[in-house]
């Protein structure tokens, strides 16, 4: 039963982590519009993209692993400790991968992206980990 559990919760911080990047992303995108079409932008290469959009996307990476692996640990502290973020940062870092070799980015923002999930996946997950021990030591 415990693995079912261990599961659900990944699925659900999962979910959490995808809704709050598609809204962050759209936020970014009512702030920072991109004038081309993807054609365009697949004609005229990573280039054509505005910095300050790929910088709103990776603050968007950013903001949606913490809050992801907050929920993770939310969720499943009783039943592992940072494995399941581990696991959680992963499958962010694979997502992330595909977006970025699917379609052309600069490799900056490839590097960011590719960096970005694991450490705060893992930021979010260890604050609450930390604040239950805190709370069941004393």
């Amino acid at each position: 039963m415990t693995a079912l559990k261990k599961a659900g919760a990944v699925i659900i911080a999962l979910f959490v982590e995808v809704v709050l990047i598609a809204v962050l992303e759209y936020m970014g995108h009512q702030l920072y519009p991109i004038e081309l079409s993807m054609e365009d932008i697949l004609e005229q290469g990573p280039d054509a993209i505005p910095i300050i959009h790929l910088i709103s996307v990776l603050i968007a990476y950013v903001i949606a692993s913490f809050f992801s692996g907050m929920v993770l640990a939310k969720l499943s502290a009783k039943y592992w400790n940072s494995t399941g973020l581990y696991i959680l940062g992963v499958i962010g870092t694979l997502f992330a991968a595909i977006n970025c070799f699917t379609i052309p980015h600069p490799t900056w923002f490839v590097f960011g992206a590719l960096l970005s999930f694991i450490p705060f996946t893992l930021l979010g997950g260890q604050l609450v980990l930390r604040r239950k021990q805190r709370s069941t030591s004393v």
